[in-house]
């Protein structure tokens, strides 16, 4: 993300470009030359370990003699034990910035209806897409040319939270409202229709976790040092989240209120953590390995997918 980039309004001629570029990013099959064939990629799922949906996405560098790059969104289908390519759109290098029409940060809307995602555009910028399941339509959300948006989380009463970087710092907007200045680059955890916990810059560290009530304005740290992408089980009142120390990026977990803080991965490069139905299992992204899932009762750390490439950026939705 290019945070400090100088802020110009798009065109009329660069969205009717943006408009024709992304008419045509959807694809329901596998095309050879483009993503992965989805069939390799399903041939690594332990599919019983397993449940609902997850959704992933990458950027994928097809070489000789196409030399393509695509910007790829798989979704599992864990009942009917099928992956898809739901997202398939062939990237543009702009001035070495960023890849045109890639993906990343994805988002389950709540009543499963939809994918949220951010897409870098042809404005340098990275803004909101929402991709519906039943009639394959991307839309964009929240549009700011002057901004990146990204990190998208969508509340239990079905509003959209996300990080703007539109004003002097980087804010979590709901529903195109600035809530909070200064959070860092990452999504927030829903703990209830109002309450959220949000990563945010302070004099401590660069992303401190806080319990915070949306309504009441209050703010409570929980979880210092560098923590990001926290991901909330209300039935257990606990959070786990990504952790960075001297070796490197791992998985935690802790109370709501900050207590009983606990490492559960050892692995340095580990993030998107997301709670399984019941509450017991922590599954996330192991870079360059796949997808592993963590049993908080017996601490067995088990790989449940194999991808033929690495994955980008994931979402559980059990």
């Amino acid at each position: 993300m290019d945070s400090a980039a100088p802020r110009s309004r798009m065109s009329g001629r660069a969205r009717g470009m943006l408009a024709l570029v992304f008419a045509g990013a959807l694809a329901c099959g596998h095309s050879p030359g483009k993503c992965s064939d989805p069939e390799a990629e399903a041939s690594g799922i332990k599919w019983d370990r397993l449940s609902g949906r997850i959704a992933y996405a990458r950027w994928e560098f097809n070489g000789y003699p196409g030399n393509e790059t695509h910007g790829c969104i798989y979704l599992v289908d864990v009942p009917a034990r099928r992956v898809q390519v739901l997202r398939d759109f062939k990237t543009v290098m702009d001035n070495w910035k960023g890849q045109v029409g890639s993906a990343k940060d994805l988002a389950f809307r709540g009543d499963g209806s939809s994918l949220t995602f951010a897409v870098q555009d042809l404005n340098e910028r990275w803004q909101l897409h929402d991709l519906s399941f039943t009639t394959r339509q991307e839309s964009v959300l929240f549009a700011d040319p002057n901004a990146h948006l990204f990190a998208p989380a969508w509340s239990p009463d079905g509003r959209l939270a996300y990080i703007s970087n539109s004003g002097v710092s980087e804010d979590v907007y709901v529903n195109d409202k600035s809530v909070l200045s200064y959070a860092a680059p990452s999504r927030v955890g829903w703990v209830s229709t109002s309450v959220v916990i949000v990563s945010m810059r302070d004099l401590s560290s660069q992303g401190t976790l806080y319990l915070v009530d949306l309504q009441k304005n209050s703010m409570t740290p929980i979880v210092s040092g560098y923590a990001a992408a926290p991901a909330v089980d209300s039935g257990t009142h606990r959070v786990v989240y990504e952790h960075v120390d001297s070796g490197g990026w791992s998985i935690w977990m802790a109370n709501l209120d900050g207590t009983n803080q606990t490492r559960l991965t050892q692995g340095g490069a580990d993030s998107d953590p997301a709670w399984s139905a019941d509450g017991k299992s922590v599954l996330f992204s192991r870079s360059g390995q796949g997808l592993f899932l963590y049993e908080l009762v017996t601490g067995v750390l088990t790989q449940v997918m194999v991808t033929q490439r690495p994955v980008g950026w994931m979402v559980w939705a059990p």
